[in-house]
């Protein structure tokens, strides 16, 4: 009566005579307008979880850091495209799989280690470890924290890591420039010792002479 619109689910059913001729119809109509706002909203919800998700994804494949989620076995479940890159693997070909199947066995050993003290301590790890890659070996600053997803009891373990190979090559160099510059110093010291000792020797000879030449 007020001119506005509704959402109504309409069943009609015929009504047949003794011919099977239809003779009247049954309609039932009911208004559905509060479902139908209800499964809009879920759809809304459904999309703008979408969006977050690929916003999500494109912020972590922006990255220049490695991010991977692993599941309790650990197995991988989620791996960014620094992660690819530096694999030369593909997502596709590294989920599912565990750390023995892309790293040697002392470096997948470290990172169950690892893994295993952030799931059972609930706790973050931070650590520096060596990777192999597409490229060779690569020495990463790994951050590993647990993930709780919605009501899944089953914490996901985080990974972030950080390659800090030219950072650790400097610091070797600094390190043995320093040791250098600390041997020269030992070096010059030694030779200023030692030319103190040869000049002071004969000077005392010399300041001897003096003094008796001076009394007599």
């Amino acid at each position: 009566r007020d001119g506005s619109l509704y959402w109504a689910w309409v069943n009609i059913s015929p009504i047949r005579g003794p011919d099977g001729s239809m003779q009247q119809f049954v309609a039932i109509s009911r208004d559905i307008s509060a479902e139908k706002m209800m499964a809009e909203q879920m759809a809304q919800a459904k999309r703008e979880r979408q969006e977050t998700q690929a916003q999500m994804e494109a912020i972590l494949n922006n990255m220049s850091s490695i991010v991977f989620l692993k599941n309790a076995g650990g197995c991988y479940l989620f791996i960014n495209r620094s992660f690819e890159v530096f694999l030369g693997r593909s997502a596709a070909e590294v989920i599912g799989k565990r750390a023995e199947s892309l790293f040697g066995l002392d470096v997948a050993a470290a990172m169950a280690e690892a893994d295993r003290d952030v799931l059972e301590q609930k706790r973050m790890v931070e650590s520096e470890i060596v990777m192999g890659g597409a490229d060779g070996d690569r020495v990463f600053f790994m951050t590993k924290f647990p993930l709780a997803i919605g009501d899944n009891p089953t914490t996901v373990l985080c990974g972030i890591a950080t390659d800090i190979t030219k950072r650790k090559r400097m610091e070797q160099e600094l390190q043995v420039a320093k040791e250098q510059a600390e041997a020269a110093n030992r070096a010059k010291s030694d030779f200023l010792a030692n030319m103190s000792h040869e000049v002071r020797t004969p000077m005392n000879g010399v300041v001897g002479m003096l003094e008796l030449l001076d009394r007599t």
